[in-house]
């Protein structure tokens, strides 16, 4: 499989023909950036000169994404994203894919991807920089995937409705029987393994109330994703660092990057994950604002029969599902902020 070493001029060249992206010229040049990583995967930023009848149609700054092996499955499902999902929305705020290949038996895979960082800032906005409106534009481009994805046939297949690993997967919407065994494990090995962890921190109460909110979700979450309606694509890891802002909003739109946690859910289940971690008087003084705008911008684009207080009951769950995470990370100041959130939605009230 490729290292960011063995991306020589005729390498890439002969990539870009065999993947439609370059019909006449060649890559002349290829000048590697500082290796960076995140949890999954290593990124090397490349700037390439081309030949000069190549045009403008390539970027030149390109980035090499190798995944770790055990994310490889990320990696595969992420190929999905590129492939089959985002074909369906135009002009999709994601960057563009050039190339990717994959070694089952090494349990390694790379992606070719347009490096962002030219156009678009990779850090976001901090404290009340971070805008209502910066908010709501990201809340748009949420819209783009989710109207075009609502209640959509594919979701029906195998890549929505197979098992998922990883602390997101709670929010999954698939079979009965896989939403059981999410619970299971959480109940028998997430649950007992915090427990332990913050036994001096939280009251025994608390401990007890998330006990009963896996028991509630078990039971509310198969409920609610049997109905088979109301139901789109996720992200399903929308936390602020996996956005790219513009730099000049009039030329570029945000991208979303990393999308190798896509699954089926519930809609608010984005927008609840991305405000979950404002400091909560803040968090308060906007999230219904930005629900509402969330919900009025589904109806203008041509969603309908998703009323209002769906549009609520629906965030409730989501909000009862943004606790399950933190039980994997085991990271106490999250745990704290998410917990506000639940009892400022009187989620309580679920597990009756």
């Amino acid at each position: 499989m490729i290292r960011a070493e063995q991306i020589t001029p005729s390498w890439l060249t002969n990539r870009f023909r065999q993947m439609g992206y370059l019909a006449e010229g060649f890559v002349e040049d290829v000048q590697m950036g500082k290796e960076f990583e995140s949890t999954a995967a290593f990124f090397t930023p490349l700037k390439i000169t081309y030949s000069g009848d190549v045009g403008d149609s390539l970027h030149r700054n390109i980035i090499l994404k190798r995944y770790r092996e055990d994310w490889f499955g990320g990696g595969l499902d992420e190929s999905i994203f590129y492939d089959d999902i985002a074909t369906r929305v135009s002009s999709p705020p994601t960057v563009r894919r050039y190339d990717f290949d994959f070694d089952r038996s090494t349990r390694q895979c790379y992606f070719i991807l347009e490096d962002a960082s030219p156009t678009h800032d990779l850090e976001p906005p901090q404290g009340e920089s971070f805008t209502v409106d910066l908010f709501k534009q990201i809340i748009d481009s949420i819209l783009k995937f989710q109207s075009g994805w609502w209640d959509a046939e594919e979701l029906q297949g195998e890549d929505f409705l197979r098992a998922s690993g990883g602390p997101l997967c709670m929010i999954h919407a698939s079979t009965t029987d896989v939403v059981n065994n999410y619970c299971r494990a959480w109940r028998e090995k997430e649950l007992p393994q915090f427990a332990s962890k913050f036994s001096e921190e939280l009251p025994q109460e608390t401990l007890r109330l998330i006990l009963k909110s896996i028991d509630a979700w078990e039971k509310l979450y198969p409920e609610r994703i049997g109905k088979e309606r109301g139901l789109t694509l996720l992200h399903g890891d929308l936390h602020k660092y996996n956005i790219f802002y513009p730099k000049d909003p009039s030329k570029h739109t945000l991208y979303f990057s990393d999308w190798e946690t896509f699954k089926r859910g519930i809609g608010t289940y984005d927008l609840c994950y991305l405000v979950a971690d404002e400091e909560p008087d803040r968090r308060r003084s906007m999230e219904e604002e930005l629900l509402k705008y969330y919900h009025n911008g589904l109806m203008e684009g041509g969603v309908s029969g998703y009323s209002w207080d769906d549009c609520v009951s629906d965030y409730r769950l989501s909000v009862m599902a943004n606790l399950f995470p933190t039980l994997v990370w085991k990271r106490l100041p999250t745990f704290k902020s998410r917990m506000e959130q639940f009892i400022d939605w009187n989620c309580q009230e679920l597990l009756l």
